[in-house]
């Protein structure tokens, strides 16, 4: 029966291999594994990356080799052994690499006719918790994470295997796989296919044991579709996943997880079919995809937008990002960004960077810089913000007027989040999950990441008639952008950026508009934030508008008297989010009188305050004060504050005129507190017939007067002290 396989294997590889065989070329070149077995020594980075990789996996190797039968979620005992499985195979084929210790090849040839025997024998995946179920997996996605780890595995020892084992493995785990990851199911063809990261790791997946396979089919399958036409594949997502500036449509946390298949694939591309010029495709996008990784970030941690979690600059995707993106251009940027990291690459790349990382270490860290970053594959689908002030942990105000992000976008259209001292301050709630704990609905998204955390009422943005943007509808948002109407990010003292959405409200008639401005008004002083958060109802209907702003820390005072519930709460709402919040206080500001609110709270020494002000024909604003954890059963949510201005009944026009402020000093060891008020009081705003907008208010006494004027799609700012 072998001899047959061997037989069959022969002619097809007769009719389809184009690769050199003798050499390992996944994830280094001949030439690059010699320089890494020669010149290991001389970097004491590289050198502490491999012995601590080569301890963890020489004591793995004297355990027995476990391949359960498939039956957990994530989390659970046998979906945590086959991560571990292709991790450990994985490190073990890079050691064995340098070592050349046969040790290494056994270990993986042995595990792998292990999955030989078990993978024939398996169907979908007992959990049935996903529309693409895997076979080893719960679902797909983690398969072809598998294959593609052990495809790099794999390629490291092939040819110490012996050749009647490899027919087996190739044979009974490596060929079905693929086919299963490419069309195993009708789903899994849609995914193999998609502009998406399951797409993105199913390609490579597919695309890296094509080549170490040398099976040519596969890898044209990889790179342009099941088809081979180019509707689908690895080139494809290239140009629409990725905006020119290189920011990711899913967002930071996808981008970062989303990049290592993306370095992973083309590196092997770059080895095997160099005429592809893959990373100068889209004027080298996949290494501005890298670059601009440290961006969205603050304080090392990726911010929360769509779909996150918390995610760093150190974690494994972007160690083999950095290196590898530095080892194509030799631009020090990414050495620099490696020097975070707590590894190198085992490869020529990793080496390279290190031994750069050791050149640079004498110098000043780069000061992060404001950017906006475009959206869409042609960059005309809004953009990101992201509006630094002095050190690395000062003021960062992150500004999303995006696309939707596909599958894991939130309705959220013009929300933000605010940094200050290492802190969230503003904050973006991010996913609902409690990634791979089994006992929280087998580690995958929760049903309150759906009726909660993706809802607008979750984020720091106009909700209007208590309905998300798009009515809710992923495919209907998946067809609009916002407008960025106006961007002056290049004096940092004075940082401006105007965004118009005429979608999210479309079935209500509405029209939204924000500015958000970054003012240093004192020199050395912190900087304020201006925040025009404006309406526009076509319909000339009657709305209600609310506007939650989600706060980190303890609240200290409100300029308001909160009628509080102490001995019943009540949900705000039935659906759109509204459902999962307590109605803690509320207060109503009646018309005519005062229109000037705010909030002070504390986070460990610092005040920060929110003073609001609207319209003096607005109507009346409801202050309530809420807290995120109605109708959770399983407590999912985290029971976080919120305080919501409402307006009802407005017709026609609506502005919130908003300053975001960091003051005072709350010094417990030393029991001394200063500047816990606000420093801003007197807002006043106004709105001429011509749509100038006119916005004061007093800092420390001094008066700021902030205009915009609005002319045919044109946008004009001026302010003065």
């Amino acid at each position: 029966m072998r001899t047959k396989v061997i037989i069959l294997l022969g002619v097809l590889f007769a009719s389809t291999a184009v690769y050199a065989q003798q050499d390992t070329m996944l994830f280094d070149t001949p030439n690059g594994v010699y320089e890494v077995i020669n010149h290991r020594f001389s970097s004491a980075i590289f050198m502490r990356s491999f012995m601590r990789v080569q301890a963890e996996i020489d004591a793995v190797i004297e355990k027995p080799i476990l391949v359960p039968v498939p039956k957990d979620p994530g989390g659970g005992y046998t979906h945590e052994q086959h991560k571990s499985n292709y991790k450990h195979m994985y490190q073990a084929g890079l050691v064995y690499q340098i070592t050349k210790d046969k040790k290494y090849v056994t270990y993986i040839d042995h595990m792998l006719l292990d999955y030989a025997a078990l993978y024939p024998t398996l169907s979908l995946h007992p959990v049935k918790a996903s529309s693409e179920p895997g076979r080893l997996f719960w679902q797909t996605l983690n398969e072809s994470v598998w294959l593609v780890y052990t495809s790099i595995a794999y390629d490291c020892v092939r040819e110490q295997i012996p050749a009647k084992d490899r027919a087996i493995i190739q044979k009974n785990v490596f060929y079905p796989m693929a086919e299963f990851i490419m069309q195993g199911t009708p789903n899994n063809k849609k995914t193999f296919n998609k502009m998406h990261n399951h797409g993105t790791w199913a390609d490579t997946a597919v695309g890296l044991i094509g080549y170490t396979m040398g099976d040519k089919t596969l890898v044209d399958k990889a790179l342009y579709g099941t088809e081979r036409d180019g509707k689908g594949g690895f080139l494809l997502q290239l140009q629409k996943l990725f905006s020119p500036d290189g920011y990711y449509t899913e967002g930071p946390y996808y981008q970062r997880y989303a990049i290592l298949p993306f370095m992973l694939f083309a590196q092997a591309i770059n080895h095997y079919q160099p005429d592809l010029h893959i990373f100068q495709q889209r004027d080298s996008i996949l290494l501005k995809a890298v670059k601009v990784l440290p961006a969205l970030a603050y304080k090392q941690q990726f911010f929360l937008m769509n779909d996150a979690l918390e995610k760093t600059l150190s974690s494994a995707e972007l160690v083999a990002a950095f290196d590898i993106a530095y080892a194509v251009s030799k631009d020090p940027a990414f050495a620099r960004f490696a020097m975070k990291q707590p590894d190198v690459l085992l490869s020529s790349a990793g080496l390279a960077t290190a031994l750069e990382m050791s050149r640079l270490a004498g110098e000043k860290a780069v000061a992060q810089q404001s950017v906006c970053l475009s959206d869409g594959p042609e960059g005309k689908q809004g953009a990101v913000a992201v509006l630094r002030h002095g050190a690395s942990d000062g003021v960062c105000f992150v500004f999303k007027a995006t696309s939707h992000g596909l599958s894991h976008g939130h309705f959220d259209k013009l929300s933000y989040s605010l940094f200050n001292h290492g802190e969230q301050i503003l904050t973006d709630y991010g996913a609902a999950r409690f990634l791979n704990v089994a006992s929280k609905s087998g580690g995958r998204y929760t049903t309150e990441n759906k009726t909660y955390a993706k809802q607008t009422v979750a984020h720091n943005t106009l909700v209007v008639d208590q309905t998300s943007n798009f009515d809710g509808s992923k495919k209907k948002a998946s067809h609009f952008a916002p407008h960025i109407d106006y961007v002056d990010i290049t004096n940092p003292e004075s940082q401006i950026v105007v965004a118009t959405d005429s979608n999210a409200y479309a079935s209500l008639g509405v029209i939204l508009k924000r500015t958000v401005a970054m003012l240093t008004i004192e020199k050395g002083e912190e900087p304020v934030i201006i925040d025009l958060m404006m309406a526009d109802a076509k319909d000339h209907k009657m709305h209600t508008y609310d506007l939650p702003f989600h706060y980190s820390g303890q609240l200290i005072a409100t300029s308001f008297d909160q009628k509080l519930y102490p001995d019943h709460l009540s949900a705000l709402g039935t659906d759109n989010g509204y459902q999962h919040l307590w109605k803690e206080s509320d207060t109503l500001i009646k018309e005519g009188g005062n229109r000037n609110v705010h909030f002070t709270f504390l986070i460990k020494k610092h005040f920060y305050s929110v003073n609001t002000t609207t319209l003096s024909d607005m109507g009346p604003i409801e202050a309530m004060h809420l807290r995120i954890g109605a109708n959770d059963p399983s407590m999912n949510l985290r029971p976080e504050p919120v305080l919501m201005y409402r307006v009802q009944n407005k017709a026609n026009h609506q502005l919130f005129a908003s300053v975001l402020t960091t003051h005072g000093l709350y010094d417990l060891v030393g029991e001394k507190t200063t500047g816990s008020q606000s420093i801003v009081n007197d807002l006043q705003v106004s709105e001429e017939m011509d749509g100038t907008i006119t916005f004061k208010f007093k800092y420390k006494n001094k008066l700021v007067v902030f205009t915009q004027t609005n002319k045919e799609n044109h946008v004009k700012i001026n302010y003065h002290l």
